[in-house]
């Protein structure tokens, strides 16, 4: 009976870097990926042909920035591998905000007229502001903040690849049909962006497939006090 197969040092630094990018692929594919990262360890990384069984090898492999190297080498590589686009198809012909159960809320609420919740849960002093905005201005029919209660979000990938979800702020139905996802911002992270596109590409989607106009509107806080808008139509300059 033959012995079971054992690591060696090295084979096991190349194999846990090998996972660190594959923890949605099967483990055929991991070992690949390992093998490709034990080829470049030996053929480039030095600058020249080593061994990595020699003890100095393996030290400088094991210091973070030879995983440093490892994820920047091959992290852009693997992200098409990682990712995978599909066509966009309509799931749920309508989900309206009325079948969301009653849930608790100790943060700011706005009570208002056009809006399905008897009170808007908002998150911060600004959305309650942005609310308040809504219920006010002439060309607005209804609106309502997302509660993450409800359910509804938008995948996006992150800087790494990762699959994200967001949770947009506010839905809003304008008197002209026009349907817009609005996300209010306070600071802005790096995240947004990869928020921006998604949420855009949704409306886009959308359109496409309801034959209703969706759009999509970041409104920052510091040019919505700027602005001071009288009608939804006068954030429509933020796009810009």
């Amino acid at each position: 009976m033959g012995q079971p197969h054992r690591n060696t040092l090295s084979e096991a630094l190349l194999l846990n870097m090998g996972q660190r990018f594959v923890v949605y692929m099967h483990t055929g594919q991991c070992h690949r990926n390992s093998l490709k990262i034990k080829e470049f360890f030996e053929e480039k990384a030095f600058g020249r042909r080593v061994d990595l069984e020699d003890r100095m090898v393996l030290k400088a492999m094991s210091r973070n920035a030879a995983a440093y190297v490892v994820r920047s080498v091959f992290g852009k590589g693997l992200k098409d591998l990682l990712v995978e686009e599909t066509e966009p198809e309509l799931l749920v012909p309508d989900w309206p905000l009325s079948e969301c159960e009653a849930f608790p809320w100790s943060r700011p609420t706005y009570e208002a007229t056009k809006c399905v919740f008897n009170l808007v849960p908002c998150d911060n002093k600004f959305e309650r502001e942005f609310a308040r905005f809504l219920d006010y201005v002439p060309d607005v029919e209804a609106f309502a903040k997302l509660p993450e209660q409800f359910g509804f979000s938008i995948e996006y990938t992150d800087n790494a690849a990762n699959l994200r979800y967001y949770y947009p702020d506010f839905v809003v139905r304008l008197k002209n049909g026009e349907r817009w996802l609005v996300e209010t911002k306070g600071a802005e992270t790096v995240e947004v962006a990869h928020k921006d596109r998604a949420a855009t590409l949704w409306c886009e989607n959308a359109t496409l497939l309801t034959d209703t106009t969706w759009q999509y509107l970041k409104v920052p806080q510091k040019e919505f006090m700027k602005l001071q808008p009288s009608e939804f139509a006068d954030l429509e300059v933020l796009q810009t």
